[in-house]
């Protein structure tokens, strides 16, 4: 799933929004595709995706990933295009932003969710989540080899901020 998350690109009115994907990925749209046809020979059912991470705090990935799986869930809410969906649950507003020259600018930008309780209902009516002891569990019941989870080894790397960076995390403590 983690190759199908950059279906389509902002456009519209949110293409300048900073903090935006702008990545739009082949595989997303020949997957696009390939589970529409399965959902339209299957009464919009029999899609799914796997992955081994949660999906990043994203509106756009949310919405691509979900896309994929229910877009007729979109189509009930009105949602017509990723515009759409961020008007809905994704909260904008005036960010300072380096530009190409490295100078500060303000503009629009994706700062987070918003609506997060209607949001997170979509969501879990198309997820489910699964730790590795209930993995381990049907594995088990299956007769499979088990799944062995290595313990987290934490690393904190301090790295000097540039001039640039300085400024912009200046700006933004300044709010």
């Amino acid at each position: 799933a983690h190759h199908l998350k950059n279906l389509l690109k902002v456009g519209g009115r949110n293409s300048g929004t900073a903090f935006l994907s702008t990545a739009e990925s082949d595989r997303a749209i020949d997957f696009y595709n390939k589970s529409r046809y399965i959902r339209e020979q299957n009464n919009n059912q029999n899609t799914f995706l796997l992955t081994a991470t949660p999906l990043t705090n994203n509106p756009v990935e949310v919405y691509n990933m979900l896309l994929h799986v229910a877009p007729e869930e979109f189509e009930r809410r009105g949602i017509q295009s990723l515009d759409d969906f961020l008007g809905m649950f994704g909260a904008i507003e005036a960010v300072t932003v380096p530009d190409t020259k490295g100078e500060l600018v303000e503009k629009q930008g994706l700062i987070g969710f918003k609506n997060l309780l209607d949001l997170s209902k979509l969501s879990r009516k198309y997820t489910r989540k699964q730790n590795v002891d209930q993995v381990n569990e049907i594995r088990r019941s299956r007769g499979d080899a088990l799944m062995h989870v290595p313990e987290a080894v934490a690393q904190a790397h301090d790295v000097d901020m540039t001039p640039t960076q300085r400024r912009v995390y200046e700006a933004l403590k300044a709010r």
